[in-house]
């Protein structure tokens, strides 16, 4: 099997604790996210970084104060921001990285705007997060370019275009990126010779179709649960820590989806992965899948509350250069999944721009074919990686 999550997220600012507070924090931007894109893409195949964004998030987070941080804390569900959950973001950004899970971040300045050397510092420490200048009020499309190829490189080519024309102009700042690819095998891969065409029901505006899509299977002892309302399976990366989620709905329905998806927050995905796993014979059917998901994140991250980040006359990241002249004004993600028989890779890159084992006769059926969740996660933090919705896996948009 080999899966590839791409994601990219970029916002675009105008001119005018302990490790498991970040991972709680990270999984919460997640969790709330994929609920609100979700309800905007309720029959679509779509795929994020939940890492990712909250890493871009919180680089942003310290550069603001007042309300507009406030709303930013929140989102993370904590009450305040402060240099401990700063660190607890490093290290554990420190904890992930690896051979098969690489991150990268990078600030862009105008060559005209200066930033406080408290903040630099912060991020240079704590992100690793080189500063770099451009000249964005002379040639925007250059310094977009320098940017595009920057993100490029640090996702091994998945994501070309992470910034359009239009998204950087003369007003813009400075701009913040986080980058991350993840590439691993599976621990046991699929043979290639099982996989052959299988139905797959597809829930749709329109009604039920049922379509003919190249499935994967294996049969073995895996890590397995079932409960009332779904079964979940737990597949391990060569890499140790490292594992794919998938949750399969009982029902075939939207509803039921929606159901698991809302149910599983931080603490939940804990539980399943700490104590509800068994090692259980099973016979696995995966359908192989590749799709492209893009979504302006804008209305997203104000649903989730942060709104006066977008606001030119309430924003306050007054931490970044001392004046309250900057705002967010676009927010952008794009992602890409493949799944296939060898392992998986992954790239997720988010921007920030301110403008500014014996076998049973019967073994239990894992047959994955109609919608599901599919998560790659850090089991020893609990980090969830990458989140995907499969509503078809034909489907490359």
């Amino acid at each position: 099997m080999r899966f590839i999550p791409i994601l990219c997220m970029c916002l675009l600012l105008n001119s005018a604790l302990a490790n498991e507070a970040a991972v709680n924090g990270s999984n919460k931007i997640g969790h709330t996210l994929f609920k609100v894109l979700s309800q905007e893409q309720s029959t679509e195949n779509l795929v994020f970084s939940p890492f990712s964004i909250a890493s871009a998030l919180a680089m942003v987070t310290a550069g603001a104060a007042g309300k507009t941080q406030t709303q930013l804390v929140r989102a993370f569900g904590l009450k305040r921001s402060d240099t401990g959950f700063q660190n607890a973001f490093g290290r554990l950004n420190k904890q992930l990285a690896s051979p098969s899970f690489k991150i990268a971040n990078r600030l862009w300045v105008d060559q005209r705007f200066s930033i406080l050397p408290s903040y630099a510092q912060l991020t240079q420490k704590i992100y690793d997060a080189k500063i770099d200048q451009q000249n964005f009020q002379t040639d925007p499309s250059a310094a977009r370019n320098v940017i595009n190829g920057w993100v490029a490189e640090k996702t091994n080519q998945r994501i070309k275009d992470l910034f359009g024309p239009r998204d950087l102009n003369r007003s813009t700042r400075l701009v913040l990126a986080n980058a991350v690819f993840f590439k691993s095998t599976w621990k046991t891969p699929f043979e290639k010779k099982l996989t052959e065409e299988k139905p797959f029901l597809v829930l749709g505006k329109n009604g039920e179709q049922i379509i003919s899509a190249p499935t994967m299977q294996k049969r073995g002892k895996m890590q397995y649960t079932d409960t009332q309302n779904f079964q979940a399976l737990a597949l391990p990366y060569s890499e140790n820590g490292l594992l794919a989620l998938i949750l399969l709905p009982k029902a075939k329905s939207l509803s039921a989806l929606s159901s698991i998806q809302n149910e599983f927050d931080s603490k939940r995905l804990k539980r399943l992965l700490n104590s509800e796993l068994h090692m259980q014979e099973l016979s696995l059917s995966l359908p192989k899948f590749s799709f492209l998901f893009t979504a302006d994140l804008n209305p997203m991250l104000k649903k989730i509350g942060i709104i006066d980040a977008f606001s030119p006359s309430l924003a306050d990241f007054s931490k970044i250069n001392g004046r309250k002249d900057l705002n967010i004004s676009k927010a952008v993600h794009k992602a890409f999944i493949e799944v296939n028989e060898e392992g998986t890779e992954a790239a997720a890159a988010t921007g920030m721009g301110m403008d500014i084992t014996a076998m049973p006769e019967e073994p239990t059926e894992f047959k994955a074919d109609h919608p599901f969740l599919f998560f790659v996660l850090e089991k020893t933090s609990g980090s969830v990686l990458f989140a995907a919705r499969v509503m078809n896996p034909l489907k490359t948009e």
